[in-house]
């Protein structure tokens, strides 16, 4: 679209002219109809951009719809929203939005764009008002504390923040400790400075050691004189008509009281702005949360670059910090992976990450991330100038451990247990007491939620939840202080193997999405794992859980783990597992494992053949048959091809013993595939055939049955993927090869 030359009309004048202001001004600018000026001189601007500053000045401090400004800059036009953007882009490069912190127009994501400096109505007989800009550093307002020179990783939080404050008055800035609440509160408070004229007021809580002194804070931050107990009414009375930002710091110790103070405020000043930051809601009318989310860091095991690692804000706080603590060595792409190891380690928080990277040029990049494994991370000390509750990571979750209640302390010691992400239902087996409520757990967890204490994350219907690395190293110290430790363990580690030995069972559903629920437990198996072969307390468990595991490890095909464990639950044996089901699943694991990690060892074969006599001796069809379709391939592998035929044979009476149609076709295929190898084509082509047919028959659907609930089910019971074999690439191969020499029976 070409743009008409500045004075023009537009399509979308006809609606401006509802704007009728005779002149506006703002910073050095004035606007007198669509004459756009700065000090004097005239400015050209598109037809376009200035319908768009006229709509803007017009509803400044309001956040006005992408639609709206779309209707009326291109009135009776259909045209695209980057339109829109390239406009906005050329107004603020003229007005030199972002130059020397001038700050004019926000985009609030998903909203739409608002007007955020002061805006001056009529002609301006007086000197121009300065250019909205933070302070120069060296003159900030001393009512302020100290802004940083560089905030890292937040360049889009400070428009969204400002848009919402002028939009919706009162926001609370909630996140964990140590994330940068206060850093970013700051930072707002100096870019505000001139759009409120001056009247910013920043409230610190964090040294208040008595909450009833909230209103007195309050009241002299103002210059009140008061001379009754309770100061509120008179700070409401003052604040109306007044227009000024208030931002209270550090609200968790003290959440009642300034709660309270906070929504009158806003109920009977509407002048008044309010920032609150707090680990948790403040839960009082008005109050619209902003969310403070982690730095993102760069993901674990991408094996990205230098440069790419270095494009996530996590790795760039942490380069920026160790070089301005002396460390001067460059990041090479061989330190990227041990740098993005690091990030995630530090869970994004900003705190974490300036207290790691201090130290680097005292320790190195590797030998940093080997440290983060240990407690010592809690105690390494930040900047002096910091609050005490700042200085370290243990101060920080000192702070909030004291905030919370005797029940919620218990319950977030237990639940460090975890090494990943776990859900109620495992929270309520863990840190249940025998015998008590279990909706004191669920209790005790939304409150630790609602502090920042645990995370929580949607997880289809339901939430998984999880400690961030340093609060879970904090809160299993004060487990292993409590003398829980073991205890507590012993009970994570029957929970894993049950749930574990229970995902095998399930049946119905959709088979990924049962896969992906027992995954995410994988972490906790391997700790469990860890601590049952290491602890005497755990002996009884490591045989079942081991077998409810090593499942899991081969559908993951992490199979030298499933080679290590199983091995070494099959060492230790008793009488009471000997030749039952967990030796049966621990034999079966270790054959595959054997097979592919081996290189087809007898030991795999051993294996399999001791897991089929165990399955045959209980009678259970479904593994003798995933035990058979295992030692085919074991025999297809190694090229000894007398013994498939026979293994195949045996698969198929074992699938008609079952009964399931689907295990019927597919020992079908088995056959046809073994034939095909043996050397005689008419076997296999016939069996190939059957199969095709039989599978045929499955797809079509009969009144009450299902053909893909029929398959899964026979998978579920141990087919190892047979039905695979049914496609038309075997045919194919069956059809065109050479047959090989038969084999002699």
């Amino acid at each position: 679209m070409t743009e008409p030359p500045a004075g023009h009309s537009s399509p979308g004048n006809g609606a401006g002219a509802s704007l009728d202001f005779d002149a506006v001004s703002f910073g050095p600018f004035s606007l007198r109809s669509r004459l756009l000026e700065r000090d004097g001189a005239p400015v050209k601007l598109g037809s376009r951009a200035m319908d768009i500053l006229r709509l803007l000045l017009s509803r400044a401090g309001e956040v006005v719809p992408k639609s709206e400004i779309l209707s009326y800059a291109w009135s009776g036009l259909a045209v695209e929203e980057i339109s829109l953007r390239v406009h906005v882009a050329e107004l603020r490069k003229v007005l030199g939005d972002g130059k020397d912190g001038a700050r004019y127009i926000t985009n609030v994501p998903s909203r739409g764009y608002c007007f955020v400096a002061p805006v001056q109505r009529g002609e301006r007989n007086v000197a121009p008002v300065p250019v909205l800009r933070a302070p120069e550093r060296a003159a900030a307002p001393v009512a302020l504390p100290h802004r940083l020179d560089r905030m890292i990783g937040r360049d889009d939080v400070l428009p969204e923040l400002s848009a919402r404050l002028l939009s919706d008055r009162f926001v609370t800035l909630r996140g964990p400790g140590g994330i940068g609440k206060t850093t970013v509160a700051t930072a707002l408070a100096h870019d505000m400075w001139q759009a409120f004229e001056g009247q910013v007021h920043f409230l610190e809580f964090g040294p208040l050691k008595d909450a009833t002194l909230v209103a007195s804070t309050v009241a002299a931050a103002l210059g009140l004189v008061v001379h009754h107990d309770d100061p509120s009414g008179s700070i409401v009375n003052f604040l109306r008509g007044r227009r000024l930002l208030l931002i209270l710091d550090s609200c968790e110790h003290v959440i009642d009281e300034a709660a309270r103070l906070a929504e009158n405020i806003y109920r009977e000043a509407p002048g008044i702005a309010i920032l609150a930051t707090s680990r948790e809601s403040l839960l009082v009318e008005g109050e619209q949360i902003f969310e403070l989310v982690p730095l993102a860091g760069p993901p674990q095991g991408a094996r990205l670059s230098a440069s790419e690692v270095l494009d996530y804000p996590a790795a760039q706080l942490f380069i920026d910090r160790a070089a301005a603590a002396g460390h001067r060595g460059d990041i090479t792409d061989e330190d990227a992976e041990v740098l993005a190891e690091i990030c995630g380690k530090l869970d994004g928080i900003a705190l974490a990450i300036e207290l790691a990277a201090v130290r680097v040029g005292v320790y190195g990049l590797r030998e940093m991330a080997a440290l983060l494994d240990s407690r010592l991370k809690l105690e390494w000390r930040g900047r002096r100038t910091a609050p005490p509750r700042q200085q370290t990571l243990g101060a920080t979750l000192d702070w909030s451990f004291g905030l919370i209640g005797e029940s919620e302390r218990t319950v977030l010691q237990r639940l460090a247990i975890f090494a990943g992400p776990f859900t109620l239902k495992g929270a309520i087996a863990v840190a249940a007491d025998e015998g008590a409520a279990a909706d004191r757990v669920a209790d005790a967890l939304e409150q630790l939620v609602a502090k920042s204490l645990v995370s929580a994350q949607p997880d289809g219907a339901s939430r998984r939840y999880r400690l961030l690395d340093a609060t879970r190293a904090y809160a299993m110290q004060k487990l292993v202080d409590a003398g829980e430790a073991a205890a507590i363990a012993r009970r994570h580690t029957v929970y894993v193997q049950r749930t574990l030995e229970a995902g095998v069972a399930e049946q119905g559903g959709d088979p990924a999405s049962r896969l992906q629920a027992r995954a995410s437990l994988l972490a906790d198996a391997r700790a469990a794992l860890e601590w049952s072969f290491a602890n005497h307390d755990g002996a009884a468990l490591r045989v079942p859980l081991a077998g409810s595991g090593s499942r899991l490890f081969v559908e993951l095909n992490l199979l030298n783990e499933a080679r290590i464990w199983s091995g070494r639950a099959l060492a230790m044996l008793d009488d009471a597992n000997q030749g039952g089901k967990w030796e049966l699943e621990l034999q079966s694991t270790l054959g595959h494992a054997f097979m592919f990690t081996e290189r087809n060892s007898e030991q795999a074969e051993a294996a399999l053949r001791r897991g089929l006599e165990i399955a045959e001796s209980l009678d259970d069809h479904a593994n003798a048959f995933r035990l058979l379709s295992r030692l085919n391939m074991f025999y297809r592998r190694t090229g000894d091809y007398r013994h498939l035929v026979p293994t195949a044979l045996q698969a198929e009476r074992i699938a008609r013993q079952i009964g399931d149609t689907a295990g019927i076709a597919g020992s079908k295929a088995l056959l046809g595939v073994s034939y095909h190898l043996a050397g005689d084509q008419a076997e296999a082509q016939a069996h190939l055939d059957e199969g095709v047919r039989d599978d045929a028959a499955l797809r079509g659907t009969e009144p009450g049955h299902s053909p893909i609930r029929a398959r899964r089910r026979f998978r579920s019971r141990g087919c190892c993927g047979c039905a695979a074999f049914l496609t038309a690439r075997w045919i194919a191969s069956v059809r065109s090869s050479a047959p090989p020499r038969r084999a002699t029976w």
